[in-house]
């Protein structure tokens, strides 16, 4: 009877410690994102704050780094009771700051870059490497859109300018911070920079982010982060000396203890292969390198312009030959356009086959597919991968010539399509083409654009006039 008693007793004890954990680690969470460092980077919440100073918690719970911890309103309610930065509202339905948001003027230059971080790196780990230089207030981690894989660097951004300074000191000391002459291609942020933001300029508001919280309603990527987590990464160990140094009194031990550690921390340093640069530094690189961007593609533009030019004054020179001679007109111009456009009916004109391998790429396919005859005027993959091939010819007699040459790449002979499989497959050509017409092309702006017209103006041939 005793030992059940002895026995409830402890699982009490455990139940009412795991609580204590998690009311822990949910106030440590919420405290975190009305942190100054956060709200001053957060689109999502700066503008509920802004708006009104009480926030509903039910708001929180749709934050992917709650819902990990609990889905129970009532336990961010605790959680929130042992908080000295949160006050709940008298209903308990909603949550405030206790203090003023205070905007940060030299947040750049309190955060550092950092290259070289693992692809597994978290904002725990890497908050727990660089709290040794003094109190991490915020982690960006940015990744790929398509895979949210890190991109291999991070901003980590201190409380204190002088933090910062003194980490910055550190790693050049052990040869690990970057060169502010670095060539501005050779950057991690550079290389790993999307297409969409490469005319943005940078500035500290912008920065990237990290996209971690997602809003499930509004499907809103939000920035986030654990800079506040009292957690210690178990991979990431840096042993902090200065305590063990003060415990110990005798001189020359104190000194070969100080010694000992301080190699084996730069040992540790120097292992986790990391690469600093300070903010200001790694923005001054890549306004350079925008400005450089910047620079070519007005060189490119005036290229294009005058060759626009150039073309623009031969084809109206071609064009008023043309109407001097009474060639073309712009009825028959419309009519050409209309014609193209239309699709007619031609029985016997539609060979089936099936490839022994189908091909990876469909443009290959595609390509080496129409040398196999001259009067293929179409190829049809349904989809990639697909090993059943279909062949518009421009009339029948081309269509058996076709079906009865012999190949060895295709399983059993081609097939003509006949009947309602014929028929079938010309309602699905036009609903296809009809589908494709009113989809309309898709509008480049901008950069985009500019590069597309330089591709063409690339891809065209060079023609030599006849020279004796």
């Amino acid at each position: 009877m005793e030992t059940d008693m002895l026995l409830e007793e402890q699982n009490h004890k455990r139940g009412r410690q795991r609580k204590k954990q998690l009311y822990n680690s949910v106030m440590h969470q919420m405290e975190f994102y009305f942190s100054d460092s956060n709200l001053t980077k957060d689109k999502f919440l700066l503008p509920l704050v802004q708006k009104d100073p009480d926030v509903d918690i039910e708001i929180f719970l749709k934050f992917n780094k709650i819902r990990k911890l609990t889905t129970n309103i009532e336990d961010i309610v605790k959680a929130i009771n042992n908080s000295q930065l949160l006050t709940l509202s008298e209903d308990k339905n909603k949550v405030r700051r206790n203090t003023p948001i205070n905007m940060k003027e030299n947040a750049d230059n309190c955060t550092l870059y950092v290259e070289g971080i693992k692809v597994d790196a978290t904002h725990e780990s890497l908050t727990s490497v660089f709290s040794e230089f003094g109190n991490v207030t915020y982690v960006s981690i940015p990744k790929y859109k398509h895979n949210k894989v890190n991109k291999g660097f991070a901003f980590v951004e201190f409380e204190q300018e002088q933090d910062a300074a003194d980490a910055l000191n550190y790693f050049e000391t052990i040869g690990c911070r970057m060169s502010s002459l670095i060539a501005p291609e050779t950057l991690c942020s550079i290389v790993t920079y999307e297409a969409n933001h490469a005319t943005e300029r940078v500035d500290g508001s912008k920065c990237i982010e990290d996209e971690d919280k997602q809003e499930i309603d509004l499907s809103k990527k939000r920035k986030h982060d654990t800079d506040e987590c009292e957690k210690v990464n178990k991979k990431i160990k840096v042993d902090n000396i200065m305590d063990d140094v003060e415990n110990v009194q005798n001189g020359d031990y104190e000194d070969k203890k100080r010694k000992k550690h301080k190699k084996m921390r730069k040992k540790i340093f120097k292992e986790l292969g990391l690469q600093v640069l300070s903010k200001l530094e790694w923005k001054k690189i890549r306004n350079r390198y925008l400005d450089n961007q910047k620079a070519k593609m007005k060189q490119l533009k005036q290229f294009l312009h005058k060759k626009r030019f150039t073309n623009h004054t031969d084809a109206k020179q071609k064009g008023d030959l043309k109407n001097m001679n009474g060639n073309h007109s712009d009825a028959n111009v419309i009519a050409t356009e209309k014609h193209i456009q239309e699709l007619t009916f031609v029985p016997g004109v539609i060979v089936k086959i099936q490839l022994l391998e189908p091909y990876q790429d469909v443009k290959q396919a595609k390509d080496a597919l129409k040398q196999r005859s001259a009067d293929i005027k179409f190829v049809d993959i349904p989809m990639h991968g697909s090993a059943e091939v279909y062949l518009r010819f421009a009339d029948s007699t081309s269509a058996q010539r076709f079906r009865a040459a012999p190949c060895d790449d295709y399983v059993g002979r081609p097939v003509i399509l006949e009947g309602k499989e014929e028929e079938d497959y010309w309602h699905k050509i036009v609903s296809d083409r009809t589908s494709k017409l009113e989809m309309g092309r898709k509008r480049t702006r901008g950069r985009e654009k500019l590069l597309k017209r330089a591709e063409k103006e690339l891809g065209k041939h060079i023609r030599f006039d006849d020279a004796d």
